[in-house]
């Protein structure tokens, strides 16, 4: 579950009241981005990327790297392509530089940042 700033927070060293204040703004803006979906949403979607790994995992143990690199990259272009993922990834967008040092939702990778990466098969 996502944890947002509550009444008391604490700035950064070296943060100014203005910054501060953007910075809460930032995370009330991204609390309510993020109010729209409920948890089932993100119940279903991690739900998918489980059994989406599962799947992939049992391709590479069976020696099948080239269709476990297929289903990576559709499963990737499907995520991209999610209206869900979509709204979730402008809801995380409004987060940036609020949520500063905590950890960011995970996001799928795009096309590019896995091609770079290399082989699904030797990342798992």
């Amino acid at each position: 579950m996502l944890m947002f700033f509550t009444q008391t927070t604490y700035a950064a060293p070296g943060m100014s009241e203005q910054q501060m204040q953007q910075m809460m703004l930032n995370a009330q803006k991204a609390q309510a981005c993020f109010s729209k979906f409920d948890k089932s949403t993100f119940d279903e979607l991690e739900a998918k990327g489980k059994k989406m790994e599962a799947d992939i995992k049992a391709l590479c143990a069976a020696g099948k790297r080239d269709e476990a690199m297929s289903a990576a990259m559709k499963y990737s272009k499907q995520m991209h392509n999610d209206p869900k993922m979509k709204e979730i990834r402008k809801c995380g967008e409004m987060m940036e530089g609020a949520m500063a040092g905590m950890p960011q939702p995970y996001m799928p990778p795009t096309d590019e940042e896995q091609e770079k990466d290399g082989h699904i098969c030797d990342d798992m």
